[in-house]
């Protein structure tokens, strides 16, 4: 793992290292790293240290005077490097798909092939250290970077509530096994997120807890929420959760998809004319679309339609993002919606 990349694949032939930046919607990606590219090294002690600093810049995090001294490095700036250490120590290098470490406007995303050695709770609550591979563990812990005891969530959890920022979410995937932490550095009740909310709901809004609006904003922002979403957040137990999740149901708020464990909710139709609204262009020939809504309308035109399903697994967007972006095309007069029920699917406007 610290040799050559040419070396490594021989004995995984899976390994990969893979680092995204998007921050500007003009390009699909504004800088990238992969192990692959022939040009350096493409080991994990190379690729750590060719990122570290690159993937914490522009954080817009105040620094602190300690002792007279300004210290510029903060708490998050250690947890994103800590986040990073942890995917490289913790990943199962036989599976495939590789290491990837995404870095965007308001989130940053580490995924590593693996799965959980530990559970889930204990990993979130800390204190419990089980690392996949002990060597490169040792070699991260003595150049001072890496969980301790198992802090590393807890950590991550501690810098993102200090900065008042939506919890860290944690996600394990399976098929092939994966595990999947996104940061998000937005608040925990953004003002767009409010504001739609409130629109939507008129004098509705002041019946809500604050747990329920958390529920509401996590399913907008994130595109769905789930019991376990909401438990992060809320810093709250299994059951309570549901209880929440369930109310916003039955007040048609949200609507599920899925059962058990695995059931995610979304923003319900009372939404949808707020998303409209909030995506109409200032003046109707001003066709001027980002680079997500290109993506789709190009998904369009090749395979003739497309589908809320098809877009969320294609491009990885949540329902809401889904459904917003198809409302803004059929309000630019570029697609028609046709079916209904689970038949619904998009066309070009001009097919119909």
């Amino acid at each position: 793992m610290f040799g050559e990349e040419r070396t490594i694949t021989d004995e995984f032939p899976k390994y990969f290292l893979d680092y995204r930046e998007k921050i500007s919607e003009e390009v699909r990606w504004d800088y990238r790293l992969i192990s692959s590219e022939g040009t350096w090294s493409g080991n994990i002690f190379d690729f750590y240290f060719k990122i570290v600093n690159k993937i914490t810049d522009n954080l817009n995090i105040p620094f602190k005077i300690i002792n007279g001294i300004r210290h510029e490095d903060t708490r998050v700036h250690e947890a994103v490097r800590e986040a990073v250490a942890n995917a490289l120590i913790h990943a199962d290098y036989r599976l495939p798909r590789g290491i990837v470490i995404e870095k965007g406007k308001t989130f940053f995303k580490v995924s590593n092939p693996g799965s959980l050695r530990i559970t889930r709770e204990e990993a979130l609550k800390g204190g419990v250290s089980d690392p996949r591979n002990e060597n490169i563990f040792k070699m991260f812990n003595l150049l001072g970077v890496g969980e301790r005891a198992g802090s590393g969530l807890e950590n991550i959890q501690l810098a993102w509530k200090e900065q008042e920022w939506l919890a860290p979410d944690l996600e394990e995937l399976y098929n092939p096994d994966r595990i999947e932490l996104t940061l998000r550095t937005v608040s925990m009740l953004p003002e767009e997120s409010i504001t739609l909310i409130k629109s939507a709901l008129k004098n509705k809004y002041n019946e809500l807890s604050r747990e329920k609006v958390v529920a509401l904003v996590a399913a907008h922002q994130e595109g769905y929420v789930t019991n376990n979403r909401l438990q992060q957040l809320l810093d709250t137990h299994s059951r309570n959760s549901s209880k929440i999740l369930t109310s916003l149901v039955d007040k048609e708020y949200l609507e599920t998809d899925g059962i058990g464990r695995g059931t995610k909710y979304y923003l319900s139709d009372v939404f949808k004319y707020e998303f409209i609204e909030n995506n109409e262009c200032c003046e109707e020939n001003d066709v001027e679309l980002s680079l997500d809504e290109k993506i789709v309308l190009d998904f369009i035109n090749k395979n003739i339609f497309i589908t809320t399903k098809l877009c969320i697994e294609t491009f990885g967007f949540g329902k809401t993002k889904s459904v917003s972006i198809f409302n803004k095309l059929i309000k630019l007069g570029l697609i028609k919606k046709v079916g209904s029920g689970s038949k619904i699917s998009y066309i070009l406007a001009s097919e119909v």
